[in-house]
């Protein structure tokens, strides 16, 4: 007999299997049968999707039996695929070894955006903190403007990212171009 969080165990564990199952058939279908099952690595891919499948079918045909245990112990082998993916392909390993490298870059960079933006919104705060904004009007509104420090910096990340902005430059210029 099968409790209501088991039920809910077993159903992840089954759509797990066969998103990794239908991964597996793609595969064979991309590569061919034949030379997908002559790469050892594959057989890896393969041991562990019998393995699991096998358990998900004690797990819905005989709950709590004891092949059901077994196949369950087994299931660590999960665990191993995510070592295989990573210790076994050199590439992925290179590549969050930069990744880790890089991070610090990344943080200098975005703490000089960060100080860049927050002085352009306080001198957007005196040029245009007066400015009105109309309802149903593109450009300024509740969430673009420079009333606040805060609306400001968001309002210069939106126009960083070009999210509208025309409408706010039509917003702040004091006559049209």
């Amino acid at each position: 007999v099968m409790t209501d969080p088991m039920k809910y165990y077993v159903a992840g564990d089954v759509a797990l299997t066969a998103v990794f199952i239908l991964i597996m058939l793609g595969k064979m279908v991309v590569y061919g049968f034949v030379p997908y099952v002559e790469k050892r690595r594959n057989w890896v891919d393969i041991l562990i999707n019998a393995t699991t499948l096998t358990g998900c079918l004690f797990c819905i045909v005989a709950p709590g039996s004891v092949f059901w245990t077994a196949t369950r112990i087994l299931l660590f082998m999960r665990v191993w695929r995510i070592h295989y993916i990573f210790f076994a392909d050199r590439g992925l390993l290179v590549q969050l070894q930069i990744m880790l490298d890089s991070a610090r870059s990344f943080i200098s960079v975005l703490t000089l955006m960060a100080l860049l933006l927050s002085t352009f919104s306080s001198i957007g705060m005196v040029l245009f903190g007066k400015v009105k904004y109309t309802e149903g009007r593109d450009g300024f509104n509740t969430w673009a403007g420079f009333d606040t420090f805060f609306t400001g910096f968001f309002t210069l990340v939106r126009v960083a990212t070009s999210d509208n902005w025309g409408g706010i430059l039509n917003a702040a210029s004091t006559s049209m171009p």
